[in-house]
């Protein structure tokens, strides 16, 4: 039940912080000018370099260069994203794949554990749309769905590499 309650804590965080993202955006925006795109793709950057290190660290090295053929796909990937700060939902989402992937029980069939993934993280990026539908100032995007898809993929990707 621990790792189903870190899910529900995290889900439950990103549904809350939505009526406040964007007015960090512009405040990030405007504090940054120009360097703000740079700066998001520095941060992604330095985020997978870290998990680089660490599964370098933990796991073998073949895992290790699988892990690094996901990341240039995902980088790759995420430079095709037009918009920088919708770059984010690959990290936001990938940190939930992964909770998501280790929650679920060892003993669950690969197939269970795949469709418990999707259904669940795909109900939860719905979620995400759905209350920014509702928020005056968001609006329901489909490619936030299908970046969310994405980074959850990554993200159980990675624990099953480390597994």
């Amino acid at each position: 039940m621990k790792g189903w309650g870190i899910v529900f804590l995290y889900t439950l965080l990103t549904y809350l912080s939505l009526p406040f993202t964007r007015e960090w955006l512009r405040f990030f925006r405007k504090t940054l000018g120009s360097g703000f795109n740079l700066s998001i793709n520095l941060f992604m950057l330095a985020v997978g370099l870290l998990i680089a290190i660490w599964v370098f660290k933990i796991a073998t090295k073949m895992a290790f260069w699988v892990f690094m053929g996901l990341f240039a796909l995902l980088l790759l990937l995420g430079s095709q994203i037009q918009i920088s700060e919708e770059r984010m939902h690959l990290l936001q989402y990938g940190l939930l794949g992964y909770l998501i992937s280790s929650a679920i029980a060892p003993k669950v069939s690969l197939i269970a554990r795949i469709g418990t993934l999707f259904l669940i993280g795909t109900a939860v990026a719905l979620g995400d749309e759905i209350v920014q539908w509702a928020l005056p100032s968001r609006v329901f995007d489909w490619w936030d769905v299908s970046y969310n898809l994405v980074g959850l993929t990554f993200g159980a990707s990675i624990f099953h590499i480390l597994k």
